[in-house]
């Protein structure tokens, strides 16, 4: 019996051993870790949104690591791009619509190609605007990013109303005087999008462009 507990408690010394070798030898949690974890837009060819919501979505202690990589491999960034990386970094905060609503989606020459098959034409100005809750959900667009537009019969002030939405829902609608002419434009095949996004003095400028056949 005294050589079966000696013999036990000599493989218990063996696999503490082990184990304790096992965390000696265990590689540390990197420091910057978030170069393994996150997954960087090169600036040079990808779309400038994806890079614009990258810079707003991390700590500027990611951030500027990050910038200073992609400086130190030469990359090319685009000027506006730059600015937000160097504003997210001064002041650890991003005012991302500014620069969204200033850029133009580098395939909107590919969009514009696509839409041969609709040629007609139709602009109009997105109302609604002095309301911030259709402001917030358009400061994640960006110029020609589609938007979708559906009659609103339901609606208390307006039973002819036509509501343009985002993938984040409403963000303004049809001016009154023009929904007669949207309603047969609306029975026709078509897209949208957005067209201008120009912050004004006093309000908000959004303009919407419809291919229709």
């Amino acid at each position: 019996m005294f050589w079966i507990i000696l013999i036990g408690i000599f493989f218990l010394f063996i696999i503490i051993l082990n184990s304790g070798n096992k965390q000696t030898n265990s590689k540390p949690a990197s420091t910057n870790s978030f170069e393994a974890e996150i997954e960087v837009p090169n600036p040079e060819n990808s779309n400038p949104k994806n890079v614009i919501e990258f810079i707003d979505h991390y700590d500027s202690n990611v951030i500027e690591p990050v910038y200073n990589q992609l400086i130190s491999l030469n990359k090319n960034i685009p000027p506006l791009i730059d600015a937000a990386f160097r504003e997210k970094i001064k002041n650890h905060y991003l005012t991302k619509e500014i620069y969204l609503w200033n850029l133009s989606i580098e395939n909107r020459k590919i969009i514009e190609d696509e839409l041969e098959n609709y040629p007609n034409k139709y602009k109009f100005e997105l109302k609604g605007l002095q309301e911030n809750k259709y402001v917030e959900k358009l400061k994640s667009n960006i110029i020609y990013d589609e938007v979708w537009l559906y009659e609103e019969p339901n609606n208390e002030f307006d039973k002819n109303a036509i509501k343009v939405e985002n993938i984040d829902g409403t963000i303004g609608y049809v001016p009154r005087d023009e929904t007669y002419d949207l309603k047969e434009i609306l029975e026709k095949e078509f897209k949208a999008y957005i067209n201008k996004i120009q912050r004004q003095e006093s309000y908000l400028f959004a303009e919407i462009i419809i291919y229709y056949k």
